[in-house]
């Protein structure tokens, strides 16, 4: 195994399986269920998304909420995942591709790919548990 597959599989190994990708907890409504918001992605940049929400407020996906979407598992994968990769390559079957812009779920083979404009999206808030700071966060959701 090469030094660029053993990375690979490194990144692929370390995906959140069984457990959250969402970092901290979440808000939650009077019935304890996550209190969720919908809305859809109205500009995209490579610093933050835009979302305008139901309730016509904006909200900014940035930083560690800024979301990648996977067409093979369907999955949202937020920046607290993506960013803790390298931001360096690695080649796989001959291509050279960003460790951070591979699927943890599906591996090298499925390339993430940047929230489109128009996209549904549903939101929720998370905070840490020592409530310091919290932000929200969106995954692509056909509601």
């Amino acid at each position: 195994m090469t030094r660029e597959s053993t990375q690979v599989q490194k990144w692929t190994e370390e995906a959140p399986k069984g457990i959250s990708r969402w970092p901290g907890a979440a808000v939650r409504n009077s019935k304890n269920e996550i209190d969720f918001r919908r809305g859809v992605v109205i500009h995209v940049t490579d610093l933050a998304i835009s979302i305008e929400t139901e309730l016509h407020t904006l909200v900014k996906l940035m930083g560690e909420s800024y979301a990648h979407y996977c067409e093979h598992c369907t999955m949202t994968i937020p920046g607290n995942v993506t960013y803790r990769r390298s931001a360096g390559t690695v080649v796989h079957n001959g291509v050279e591709i960003p460790i951070r812009y591979f699927c943890p779920y599906c591996g090298p083979d499925h390339m993430l790919r940047c929230l489109r404009t128009g996209e549904k999206m549903r939101l929720h808030y998370r905070f840490e548990a020592d409530r310091s700071s919290g932000g929200w966060f969106g995954e692509v959701f056909d509601w």
